[in-house]
């Protein structure tokens, strides 16, 4: 198993081989999202169409829970992350960053984060509250952003008022928009050079122990949206939405239609031209829960589309805003971790789908250290899933090429197949980057189709992320290997 990315250049997370070849050119039954049944992995590569001039930097985004980052990766009296961990996240060149998180960002008090310093320290000594008293605050992570040369904010807003996840207080919708129009002219005063500063409209406030209707969940967000476009016009709005019908949970009953959802969100917040989803895949949610695979998630996304189309027609951009490998919410103890290899191949899996479809503008990986999924066993230890991210994420060409791919399935997958790739190149197209993965136990070889190489020759250059060979990658924590520079050259690209 193994996440690759090449240049010649390749990418992937698993022992995959490459072999150029130039192929017959025919590209007529293209359907690039699908990876269609084969013996032997190939990659048909289509020169004349590109699926997107340039793959965002915004694909590689990272959720960062203010309180995980302030108690596992945070130096209190130095103000700053972790060396290590500061390092590591320059690496994601102009990514995006998601705060102050999920979940918590649904009651997250922003002024109560901006109190000077020293006082949070003195606070948070005699009260003990992080909720209150986060040493990562906003300014923190505005100042993060800038150090780390990304810039843009992303920030969940609270549209509830205060309380906690499981006891939610909510305020006047009139007292949380005036709040938010506050921290709206904070953030625009801390980062004048911005053409774009985006907000999220809550997170998943129409489940858990929110559950609101999607009519409540437009006014408040409407009230908000008009308080902060009064101070900076150029705010963005990204409410969250679904694809799936919601069963309500008592008190409540009935079924909430994604369909009627998003009718009512686009049609209720026409200035809004983004939204959000979030998938959790590659596992179920319990024993008794459907397997849900990439490929699935996929067609979930192009359902999104659709049904904000058909409540309104415009173009729209989809953003994932927490993705990762599926766990148990309930049940017995899932097979695997968050931290095995097994959890990166199927971020990476994720990841090269999404590169072939445009319509998805950003994703941020679930999480920057939270819960069962994490990049990092300590600050000076990142994960498999740390490392096929920034893998990917530093593949140096950007024009995304139609890449249909052909697997044999020797893992058993229940998406499928094995091995999944794409094809990037640079703007003339003489030079070729391949990102890959593959979920076997086995070394593959990945026949590449390619004409502009053919009889050329051609220089390789790797970088890896692989477990050992005929052991399963759900039982793989820390026995990974990580090659990051490995030139193999001097060979013709042949027909």
């Amino acid at each position: 198993m193994c996440i690759r990315r090449v240049h010649a250049r390749l990418a992937c997370v698993a022992v995959l081989s490459l072999s150029f070849l130039v192929g017959p050119g025919a590209y007529a039954a293209e359907d690039i999202l699908t990876v269609k049944k084969a013996n032997h992995p190939r990659l048909v590569i289509n020169p004349k169409r590109t699926v997107r001039a340039e793959l965002p930097r915004n694909l590689y985004g990272i959720n960062m829970q203010y309180n995980v980052v302030d108690i596992k990766h945070w130096q209190r009296d130095e103000r700053r992350l972790k060396p290590q961990v500061m390092a590591d996240m320059k690496s994601f060149p102009n990514g995006m960053f998601r705060f102050p998180g999920g979940l918590p960002s649904n009651a997250f008090d922003w002024e109560a984060s901006v109190v000077p310093y020293n006082k949070r320290i003195e606070k948070r000594k005699s009260e003990g509250n992080l909720s209150v008293n986060t040493y990562f605050g906003v300014d923190e992570y505005l100042q993060f952003i800038k150090d780390v040369e990304t810039w843009t904010p992303w920030y969940v807003l609270n549209l509830i008022g205060e309380g906690t996840e499981r006891k939610p207080i909510e305020w006047s919708s009139w007292k949380v928009a005036n709040k938010n129009q506050r921290l709206a002219q904070h953030i625009k005063e801390q980062t004048p050079q911005l053409n774009v500063r985006y907000y999220q409209l809550g997170n998943e406030l129409d489940r858990n122990k929110f559950q609101w209707s999607y009519e409540k969940y437009v006014s408040r967000s409407l009230e908000t949206i008009r308080k902060i476009q009064a101070v900076d016009p150029k705010a963005r709005f990204v409410p969250f939405m679904r694809e799936f019908h919601w069963e309500y949970q008592p008190p409540l009953s009935g079924q909430g239609r994604a369909d009627k959802y998003f009718d009512v969100v686009m049609k209720g917040l026409p200035m809004v031209k983004d939204f959000s989803l979030h998938y959790y895949f590659d596992g179920k949610l319990s024993p008794s829960h459907p397997f849900l695979t990439v490929p699935q998630v996929v067609d979930k996304i192009l359902l999104a589309e659709q049904y904000a189309k058909e409540a309104r027609n415009d173009n729209y951009n989809s953003w994932i805003t927490e993705y990762s490998k599926r766990f148990y919410l309930f049940g017995d103890t899932p097979p695997d971790s968050g931290t095995s290899l097994d959890t990166a191949l199927a971020q990476a899996d994720f990841l090269i789908a999404l590169a072939q479809m445009p319509v998805v503008k950003g994703a941020f990986m679930q999480g920057f250290d939270g819960g069962d999924r994490k990049m990092y066993y300590d600050s000076n230890n990142p994960t498999s899933s740390f490392w096929a991210l920034r893998i990917l994420a530093n593949q140096p060409y950007r024009r995304v090429l139609a890449s249909q791919n052909y697997s044999p399935n020797s893992s058993g997958y229940q998406g499928g197949y094995d091995v999944r790739a794409v094809a990037l190149t640079n703007a003339t197209g003489n030079k070729l980057g391949i990102n890959a993965v593959n979920r076997s136990r086995e070394g593959k070889t990945l026949k590449i189709e390619y004409p502009p190489m053919a009889g050329k020759t051609v220089v390789e250059k790797r970088r890896f992320v692989k477990g050992p060979e005929g052991k399963n990658p759900k039982y793989v924590e820390k026995g990974f290997t990580v090659q990051r520079n490995q030139a193999k050259g001097g060979g013709k690209y042949v027909s």
